[in-house]
């Protein structure tokens, strides 16, 4: 965690950790790197009463920053922190007051000329869309949430730091996403101040062990921290009635969400009408794109999937559509295939069944053949023909005999059947349809 090698954490504490919405505490961010400052600047302080004191100390601070990111692998959120607090450092090494948004945007720029795909990357987006909203939101938040008592004020600054860096990351989180953890605040509310305690603690851990002085009641206290942590995140991510998933948002809605936080920053930062009327225009737009798709989410869809190995096939009437599938129960309602077609259509319910021989789409009949095969061709007239799990059979009989419209191969039949089949259906002039190169089959009808 102190390094961000995630692949070392078991998938299933990573998605507690998603589920409980800190997933950022097992990434190198800001956070660690502003702890890390923050503690050389405290350990280093004496020398600032030494000729060249302060220079030796920046150095040391810039450098030490410098190797903890090459060791944690140079990923765009250590890259953009590191990149902004040296330039931070900087400028408290001279006295200088700089406006952050203004170092934000010399490490971004610093970033992109070492690496310009950098723009193109969740992390790099996240991470400097998080640090914009925290510089943006986080006065303007404690403006309206005044705090007296010290250790009030302290409470408000981490629970106004995390609603503000929510605030930016949010569109985005949900495009890429399409989940949202209710309980993110709570959850934030715990564990900052505990990582703030571990990350010192692991530094501390690491100097009392290179002068041989280190003692197990100090390796007992860290991983009674370790222990502490993982028990909250995992009792928060178990509230499954505040986690909210399969959230569908493209890219349409997260411009006109982002245009709509920035009108709304303006508004509360200066009143007025103008403003208000940009504001009222943003959430008519917004409105009038949902009325848009939960109208297209009226049609109808038969869909034949392309599932290596496997039969996937569906049947959407409005907002709730039955998949038919020859996978395990337990593999299907976590089917990766199956989740992206419910994100994209934005699905509200969805029921699961095994294959059958005969499927009814728009008062037409498919017909649905696999290894097991069928004594005999039906005598009612089918539309559409679908092979499955490399049936041996005479194509062209069962042409002859029901005469479909159309012929369907998906993924879970052998190549060289496939090749047979086509050029079967080539010369008797019935279209066919390969899912395997042709991608998914998909008919559309009003619903």
């Amino acid at each position: 965690m102190v390094l961000g090698r995630r692949h070392y954490i078991p998938q299933e504490l990573q998605e507690s950790f998603e589920r409980a919405g800190v997933v950022h505490i097992l990434a190198i961010s800001g956070l660690y790197i502003g702890i890390i400052m923050l503690f050389f600047n405290w350990l280093l302080k004496p020398l600032h009463l030494l000729p060249y004191g302060r220079v030796i100390s920046l150095v040391f601070t810039i450098s030490f920053l410098w190797c903890f990111a090459l060791v944690s692998g140079l990923s765009p959120s250590v890259t953009r922190a590191v990149g902004m607090f040296t330039l931070l450092a900087v400028s408290m090494s001279v006295n200088r007051r700089t406006k952050l948004i203004n170092t934000l945007m010399a490490a971004a720029f610093l970033s992109l000329l070492i690496d310009p795909f950098m723009l193109y990357e969740i992390g790099f987006q996240l991470s400097y869309m998080s640090v914009l909203s925290i510089i943006l939101f986080t006065p303007l938040i404690q403006h309206f949430w005044k705090a007296k008592h010290p250790i009030l004020a302290r409470i408000r600054d981490a629970l106004t730091v995390t609603m503000a860096a929510q605030i930016g990351v949010l569109p985005l989180s949900l495009f890429y996403f399409h989940q949202f953890p209710g309980l993110f605040l709570l959850a934030n509310f715990v564990l900052l101040p505990l990582v703030f305690v571990v990350l010192l603690w692991s530094f501390v851990l690491v100097i009392l062990g290179s002068i041989g002085f280190y003692h197990p009641v100090f390796g007992n206290f860290y991983q009674s921290l370790i222990t502490f942590l993982i028990g909250w995140v995992e009792t928060i991510s178990s509230a499954d009635q505040f986690y909210f998933n399969y959230i569908s948002l493209n890219w349409i809605e997260v411009v006109v969400c982002y245009l709509t936080i920035f009108i709304l920053f303006r508004f509360f930062r200066k009143p007025r009408a103008q403003r208000l009327q940009h504001l009222l225009i943003c959430i008519i737009g917004m409105l009038s794109i949902g009325v848009y798709y939960s109208y297209r989410a009226r049609e109808s869809e038969f869909v034949i999937f392309q599932k290596g190995q496997h039969t996937l096939i569906g049947i959407k009437h409005g907002s709730s559509a039955k998949f038919y599938h020859d996978l395990e129960d337990e593999v299907v309602k976590s089917d990766q295939t199956i989740r992206d077609y419910r994100i994209g259509t934005r699905l509200k319910s969805t029921r699961f069944q095994l294959k059958t021989k005969l499927l009814q789409f728009d008062n037409q009949l498919w017909l649905v053949l696999d290894s097991t095969g069928l004594q005999r061709s039906p005598s009612f007239p089918i539309h559409g023909l679908v092979l499955t799990q490399s049936p041996r059979l005479n194509l062209d009989r069962w042409l002859d005999s029901i005469k479909p419209n159309i012929v369907v191969a998906d993924g879970s039949n052998y190549t060289s059947y496939i090749n047979r089949w086509e050029a079967t259906c080539s010369k008797k002039n019935i279209h066919f349809h390969r899912t395997d190169s042709d991608g998914a089959y998909i008919i559309r009808a009003d619903y």
